[in-house]
């Protein structure tokens, strides 16, 4: 049985003891402790997944805590005959209801992406379908950190441009978003080059330069995909709405901040990294922490969504 595996045993049993509990609140116990052990797991990797849970304390011990704070036992008192069937039929109307929403998110998170690109028909479609766009036009010969652009990228308008940074006295690149689908690739030096198509977007976007920070804003595309290299030598911040990220080899530091959508992310097995990685509402896979110094630190944040690795 895998860490994880263990791990989700482990909080299922504790759902079960806590049933004496409305739902929300067994939801917030649940996340509570899940972040606990999480948090134990990341500051000590080399410690026993089931010292750790011994630390806490069995699921039975952990619930018995929590409902005697709020003045319940883990066994809760009978009902009587008359409202039994009320009382079912409430449960059942909540449970159809958590399941609808529930598989609804599912469905929404891994069967249709907020922004999904069919570049063999040439279709952009936004969640699930609700919105399309279709377009021919194609970007041949074009090359991002010299990386080919397939002909996935067919929708809208066409956007390519570079900017060489190393000439400049910069700490920062940010790169803030709407709605896209973007992929990073790790570039050479401090030269940044982006390949995109937009829906909406009626001018190329530049990047400006104030107080130490470059900025590449893709907010005036509105709706778009982009292959972006990324300067080697210079940290990046992504901020976005909506969308769908890709993260290939990530070379420096990196922090993404994301409302709603997907973020992969496919680490470099010769680097180092140092993973912060949280997701309010939604899932996230395990990332590895490190305390040297040469660990590319790769912050991520998403509200509503996925955070997922190669």
């Amino acid at each position: 049985m895998t860490k994880e595996v263990r791990i989700e045993h482990y909080l299922l049993q504790l759902d079960r003891e806590l049933q004496a509990l409305p739902v929300g609140q067994r939801a917030e116990i649940i996340t509570e402790i899940k972040t606990h052990i999480r948090v134990a797991c990341e500051r000590e990797p080399e410690r026993e997944l089931q010292s750790i849970l011994a630390d806490l304390g069995t699921a039975p011990q952990v619930a018995e805590r929590f409902l005697a704070a709020k003045g319940l036992s883990r066994t809760a008192p009978p009902a009587s005959t008359g409202g039994l069937w009320i009382k079912w039929l409430a449960i059942s109307t909540v449970v159809l209801f958590g399941l609808i929403f529930v598989g609804g998110i599912a469905a929404f998170y891994y069967l249709d992406p907020l922004v999904n690109i069919d570049g063999e028909k040439g279709r952009l479609s936004l969640l699930g379908g609700t919105v399309n766009f279709s377009v021919d036009e194609d970007l041949a010969g074009v090359k991002v950190g010299g990386v080919p652009v397939s002909d996935a990228f067919k929708d809208g308008e066409k956007v390519v441009g570079e900017a060489d940074l190393s000439s400049r006295s910069l700490r920062l690149l940010r790169i803030p978003f709407n709605t896209a689908k973007i992929e990073f690739i790790a570039g050479v030096g401090r030269r940044l080059e982006w390949a995109c198509r937009s829906t909406t977007g009626d001018r190329a976007p530049q990047v400006e330069v104030s107080a130490g920070v470059a900025t590449l804003n893709l907010d005036q595309l509105n709706i778009a995909r982009c292959l972006i290299s990324l300067p080697a030598e210079l940290t990046a911040e992504i901020r976005g709405v909506n969308g769908k990220l890709h993260v290939k080899n990530p070379a420096s530091h990196l922090t993404i901040e994301l409302s709603n959508g997907k973020v992969n992310i496919d680490a470099d097995p010769t680097r180092t990294y140092d993973f912060d990685v949280h997701v309010k509402n939604g899932l996230q896979d395990f990332f590895p922490r490190s305390n040297q110094s040469d660990a590319v630190k790769v912050r991520v944040n998403v509200t509503n969504g996925l955070v997922k690795k190669k």
